[in-house]
């Protein structure tokens, strides 16, 4: 998953997703690829992951809004976690959290 791009760009830059485990540490991220099965509540992003099972929010990271979303797999308990840039359509942005 850490390897997962859904446009060209740099993991700060472009989108990417990463894994949680159902015990909170972190599986898989572009970010950690050398402190795997941390506590997830170590990120900034990760923190707003871990307080729910499913949503999205608006984080800043590198001075710049992205979305952030995730959902939890009913059978592993797993979260998959989408981080991505905020797109710049005015209809999209009207969405409200």
């Amino acid at each position: 998953v850490s390897q997962v791009r859904f446009r060209p760009g740099v993991a700060n830059a472009g989108e990417y997703a990463f894994l949680i485990s159902r015990s909170g540490k972190i599986v898989s991220h572009p970010k950690m690829q050398n402190a795997l099965m941390r506590p997830a509540k170590d990120l900034d992003e990760g923190r707003v992951v871990a307080a729910k099972p499913e949503g999205w929010s608006v984080i800043v990271q590198n001075n710049e809004r992205r979305h952030l979303f995730w959902s939890t797999a009913p059978l592993s308990g797993w979260k998959i976690a989408l981080n991505n840039w905020i797109l710049k359509s005015p209809k999209f942005n009207r969405i409200r959290n």
